[in-house]
């Protein structure tokens, strides 16, 4: 049961991720650095009729993989406050994303970044991480 809760909460989040990409878009300018698009263009060589459907599946792949990480972290434990279940979420998934990603060269060096981006990264985790509190707290 666990794990089938841990992919709700991690669909949950992954969608309410989708439909907030708009407003960073808007916010940014541009494409995030860490959006689906900027990944398949960072990724020169990819075809985009490849790296497209390449990137969506990591995506409905990689953020049902955070949501059973985080419903095997908080087992057994009693949901709290959803915005701090939320902020220590978007930090443990921004963190891995600030290392991982520039490290395997999935997104351009953190240096070329700005501060604005850096900032839509933590919105973006948030949005992330306060969907799958809510929906943990829900179920």
């Amino acid at each position: 049961m666990s794990l089938a809760r841990g992919l709700v909460i991690g669909l949950v989040g992954t969608a309410a991720l989708t439909a907030f990409e708009p407003l960073e878009r808007r916010w940014l300018g541009h494409e995030p650095p860490y959006s689906l698009p900027a990944l398949a263009a960072h990724r020169r060589g990819i075809p985009i009729a490849i790296a497209k459907p390449a990137m969506l599946l990591l995506r409905w792949t990689y953020g049902p993989t955070w949501g059973v990480l985080y419903t095997a972290a908080t087992r057994g434990l009693a949901p709290r406050h959803p915005m701090r279940e939320a902020i220590a979420l978007a930090t443990a998934i921004a963190s891995f994303e600030l290392v991982v990603m520039p490290g395997v060269g999935l997104v351009r060096p953190l240096r070329t970044w700005s501060r604005r981006e850096l900032a839509a990264l933590a919105a973006h985790t948030l949005a992330f991480g306060l969907a799958a509190a809510l929906t943990r707290r829900a179920l």
